[in-house]
């Protein structure tokens, strides 16, 4: 990476960089696969989530506080919302979560 020098997908996956190699007759199953577990969260914190990503993606490089920042402001967000609520309840009660997106 440094180097600017173009790594294998197998390269990747052993330093951590990405989280699955797969064929390319497998991404589109593998693509929806992980669709389908990420629509099982709570939508506020799959919301902020992606917008924390984009808005931290190319600042934070530079400024690293700004990244910290953003991830408090979605996460003061998040924490005092209905689906927080219903995310403690149900683990403590062993249930599935309802999520209200609220």
């Amino acid at each position: 990476m440094l180097v600017a020098e173009p790594i294998s997908a197998e390269k990747a996956l052993e330093w951590g960089l990405i989280n699955y190699a797969v064929p390319d007759d497998e991404v589109l199953d593998k693509a929806i696969e992980l669709a389908q577990k990420i629509s099982l969260g709570a939508p506020l914190s799959i919301k902020y989530s992606k917008r924390t990503a984009y808005e931290t993606m190319s600042e934070s490089c530079l400024y690293p506080s700004h990244g910290w920042d953003v991830v408090e402001k979605y996460e003061k967000i998040t924490r005092g919302s209905e689906d927080a609520h219903e995310g403690s309840s149900a683990f403590a009660e062993k249930r599935k979560p309802i999520w209200k997106g609220r």
